[in-house]
């Protein structure tokens, strides 16, 4: 195949010397014309042995200066056959032997390092991974087939083959359906495809978990379960939590954006919203009667130490300490 292949442009090139000269055969002159009429003069004439009679007349034009003798008009319609023949078989060699380069390269194909390319180009084109998917699905539909994204990516001109695209595509359908849907295609593009990006970003994402978890004091302890790659589930709710690290600092998905890991649990984690103002109600308001009227007792005793009338009695502190309040929340028996 390689040395056909490496033949065809030598025929080509002896083609193409050739087209300089038959081009100006194609324009007639009157030289010409007069040296075609004596060939056929002798092609019709009788001659010894008759050898010429055998051989098909081939009429004259009316107008000679006009037009070309048919056996020129038939030798270049044979010569541009043979002219299109020729291209046309270089193309399909081209087209095989540009085939088998990309079999070729396909057995050393890596896709991660593919992947990184193609994040890289998107990333240069300023697009986001949602406006590429929204663009391949013409219909809206959620999904694309993997004909498209391959027929998308060679449109968009960057560097890979139909050979490569084809490996790609099948890696992209992880349930071989034959279409890609924005899970698929988010997935298989996702950095957390990085081997060291995942052995260390997620091993300091569980470290830090497990740590800022480890001072919970509530009884049972909030729990936080890691359901799958930098997702995890936060005490009794079912929503699942994206935690990644930004800027050093792990942190986690909230609406649409990202709340650092500790101010996360200071507000879903019971034992640590002690010191939010609802709580601070509740112990003004709602602590039993005791402990209020023990707490007034002992402030008073350390504002007037030596007072002569001494301390108010149980009843009368705790009245004045209902005074003092606003309006409790809670009536009073």
């Amino acid at each position: 195949m390689m040395g056909i292949g490496s033949f065809f442009p030598v025929l080509l090139d002896e083609l193409m010397r050739k087209k300089t000269e038959i081009e100006r055969k194609k324009k007639p002159t009157s030289h010409n014309l007069d040296n075609h009429g004596q060939v056929f003069q002798q092609l019709s004439s009788p001659g010894e042995g008759h050898c010429w009679r055998s051989q098909p007349h081939l009429p004259r034009s009316a107008d000679s200066s006009d037009a070309v003798s048919p056996l020129v008009a038939h030798l270049l319609g044979k010569w541009e056959q043979l002219w299109t023949r020729a291209l046309d078989r270089q193309t399909r060699l081209q087209e095989k032997v540009q085939r088998l380069y990309e079999l070729q390269a396909l057995e050393t194909f890596s896709f991660n390092t593919w992947r990184k390319r193609y994040m890289q180009w998107i990333s240069s084109k300023k697009f986001r991974m949602l406006d590429i998917f929204r663009y391949i699905d013409k219909d809206q539909d959620g999904r694309i087939s993997q004909q498209e994204f391959t027929q998308s990516v060679l449109d968009s001109k960057f560097p890979t083959s139909s050979v490569e695209m084809e490996a790609v595509a099948a890696i992209f359908d992880l349930n071989g359906d034959g279409f890609i849907d924005y899970y698929e295609f988010a997935n298989a593009l996702h950095p957390s495809r990085d081997h060291h990006w995942r052995t260390e970003d997620e091993d300091r994402i569980e470290d830090e978990v497990c740590r800022q978890v480890a001072e919970c004091n509530c009884a049972p302890r909030f729990q936080v379960e890691q359901i799958g790659a930098n997702r995890y589930r936060f005490g009794d709710s079912q929503q699942l939590r994206m935690v990644r690290i930004l800027r050093s600092t792990v942190m986690v998905r909230v609406g649409g954006g990202w709340s650092p890991l500790d101010e996360f649990l200071v507000k879903n984690d019971p034992c640590r919203v002690k010191d939010r103002t609802n709580l601070k109600i509740k112990e003004k308001y709602l602590v039993p009667d005791s402990y209020r009227i023990g707490t007034v007792k002992s402030a008073g005793n350390q504002t007037r130490p030596h007072s002569q009338e001494g301390s108010p009695s149980r009843k009368n502190a705790s009245v004045a300490s209902f005074n003092s309040a606003p309006n409790s929340p809670l009536p009073r028996k």
